[in-house]
């Protein structure tokens, strides 16, 4: 009944968004205001978890094409192919692993497909960005402030509100003696990679406020609420990479004589972390309390005791995979082997029962995808994510300096998702706004051309700034 309630309610925002709007903002909308509703709420059909964002997706693109104002961009550009053939793959591996089903199809079509696409509709133009700056704000600041109150208070909203999430890692998390948020997400990790790809849109919001002297307005602030609400889930990865996603911008508005300095500077600070590993794993291990603890338990992997901590936890997961990950082939497992706990895929060395039950969540996305989808599926991922950052880049060599802001931060977070993402998995808790970026930068580089004329045989020009 809750499931049904919210989507309807989500039915409306489309209904309403789309006549005073158009289908373009509607389903843009409707994909941002989906966030707000917990990822636990979910419908089962035909043995399939359904969740609202990818039911409220679906119907958001059949608004679209039913709307006699809906623009089609027909023009396929780089990260198009690259999505193409991870969807592509995903039913090659799951049909040569599990055999053909059509539910094969329909599970890849709501996991890759539906938000991606939602993404590439919604932004063909910078009139349209323009268009979803406040609605993301606002979405971004409603689930933020949830996670200040979550940490502070120890209350979480959402499950207030729509019952409790299933218990999956514990029910609370606490670190340095705060409670870890989980907003409307499973896990705080989660909610803060979900909240780290909308501090652009908190920051354009704010900008254009300053810009108008709307100084005492609420979107000079939710730059402020939106780091309060990654602070609040205290997980390392989201709150590090925050300083990653302002590096495109400063270089980019940097003058040209700096650039070279700069990167001079990074290079080298990467250079000492590689070599010093060991003391920056130290060091990240006692910033967050586990060096006091980090020898309390030890596991067995490949015939050594070795000390588990959750920073470690990362690390060894490459050793327990190894014999998985080197006979992975092409395609992989497949999806059900590597969804299972543990997964179903050799372990070879020796390791102990201890170790496979510490190391069962493959925290890292490139080593799960490689298990799932093999070396293409691993190749595909990261020619999405590549591909997203440059077409970003390009957009934001503009004069327009709204432009440039907006789209260089756009490239800073997906220039932090691969550090990110050796750290944690893909789920849709934020998955699905991760696609739905990448759409958007899909759109956004189409739509650089225009179409002549559909009769035209499909020759474009490109659009002036």
């Amino acid at each position: 009944m809750t499931w049904i309630a919210c989507l309807i309610a989500l039915f409306l925002l489309l209904a309403v968004v789309g006549r005073f709007y158009g289908p373009r903002a509607a389903v843009g909308s409707t994909a941002l205001f989906s966030l707000t509703f917990p990822k636990w709420i979910e419908y089962e059909l035909f043995d399939t978890r359904v969740d609202l964002r990818v039911a409220s997706g679906i119907a958001a693109l059949c608004f679209y094409c039913l709307h006699p104002k809906a623009v089609f961009r027909t023009k396929l550009v780089m990260i198009d192919w690259a999505m193409i053939a991870i969807i592509a793959i995903n039913i090659a591996s799951d049909c040569k692993n599990e055999g053909a089903n059509w539910m094969i199809v329909a599970k890849a079509y709501g996991e890759w497909f539906v938000p991606y696409v939602l993404g590439r509709l919604a932004v063909n133009r910078w009139e349209d960005v323009d268009c979803l700056i406040k609605p993301a704000a606002v979405v971004c600041v409603l689930i933020s402030l949830t996670a200040i109150i979550e940490s502070y208070f120890e209350l979480n909203v959402f499950e207030s509100i729509f019952g409790a999430r299933p218990i999956g890692i514990g029910k609370y998390m606490d670190r340095l003696g705060w409670r870890r948020a989980f907003g409307p997400t499973e896990n705080p990790i989660y909610l803060g990679v979900l909240l780290l790809p909308l501090l652009p849109w908190t920051i354009q919001s704010a900008y254009v406020a300053i810009a108008n002297r709307n100084y005492w307005s609420i979107w000079p602030f939710t730059v402020v609420i939106n780091v309060g609400g990654i602070l609040s889930t205290i997980s390392r990865a989201p709150i590090l990479s925050m300083g990653l996603l302002f590096l495109p911008p400063l270089v980019l508005l940097s003058k040209k004589s700096w650039r070279m300095p700069m990167a001079f500077v990074v290079v080298l600070g990467l250079g000492m972390v590689a070599v010093n590993s060991k003391a920056a794993l130290e060091l990240l291990q006692r910033a967050v309390g586990e060096a006091s603890t980090s020898t309390s338990q030890k596991i067995l992997l490949d015939g050594e005791k070795v000390d588990y901590s959750s920073t470690k936890h990362r690390l060894y997961l490459f050793q327990l995979y190894n014999t998985a990950l080197s006979q992975a082939g092409f395609f992989g497992y497949g999806s059900d082997r590597t969804s299972t706990f543990p997964p179903n895929v050799p372990m070879g060395g020796k390791h102990d029962l201890d170790a496979v039950k510490q190391l069962w969540c493959i925290d890292n996305q490139f080593i799960l995808i490689t298990l799932r989808f093999g070396y293409l599926g691993l190749l595909s991922w990261c020619g999405v994510l590549v591909a997203s950052f440059v077409a970003f880049l390009s957009l934001s060599t503009t004069r327009r300096t709204e432009k440039l802001v907006f789209y260089s931060l756009m490239a800073g977070a997906l220039f932090a998702m691969p550090f990110i993402q050796f750290t944690v998995w893909m789920p849709h808790d934020y998955g699905f706004l991760l696609l739905w970026t990448c759409g958007i930068a899909a759109g956004a580089w189409s739509g650089k051309y225009q179409q002549t004329s559909i009769n035209s045989h499909f020759r474009y020009k490109k659009v002036s700034e």
